[in-house]
């Protein structure tokens, strides 16, 4: 897996195994705040879905389980913070591009219905932020 770092190529974690580390959590794993283990098959759809962006020479997210029933990927892209906020209760991903530089944001959301569709609106989001993309800002 890929990652970009200003201008050069790092290493990331492998995302299929960062999946089944998420989906072996249990009921109430954070903490003292209740939280619930992941559905199976929504941690799949995500699973194949960042997958997907991989094949398409995109970059692996750092993925982190959030005790609200929300998976979080994170980029950094050149001088962008990138994330997508995964809400599986409400069916939701909310993308959200922080410039380092400038502190400009830019957020989006999008209702999350298969993963084809899901991969599509990541790589689209990605692709405006790839180092060399555009030196415009989006």
């Amino acid at each position: 897996m890929i990652v970009y770092e200003g201008e050069s190529m790092s290493s990331f974690p492998n995302i299929p195994n960062r999946i089944e580390e998420i989906k072996s959590l249990q009921d109430n794993w954070f903490q003292d705040e209740e939280s619930k283990k992941f559905e199976s098959s929504k941690l799949y759809a995500v699973k194949n879905a960042l997958e997907l962006l991989v094949l398409k020479d995109l970059p692996s997210p750092f993925i982190y389980p959030c005790p609200d029933s929300e998976i979080s990927c994170e980029w950094t892209l050149g001088r962008w913070d990138l994330s997508a906020t995964i809400n599986f209760e409400e069916d939701k991903v909310f993308l959200h591009a922080l410039n380092l530089d400038s502190r400009k944001v830019k957020t989006e959301e999008f209702h999350l219905k298969n993963e084809a569709e899901l991969s599509a609106e990541l790589g689209e989001f990605l692709n405006e932020y790839l180092p060399g993309a555009d030196e415009v800002e989006p």
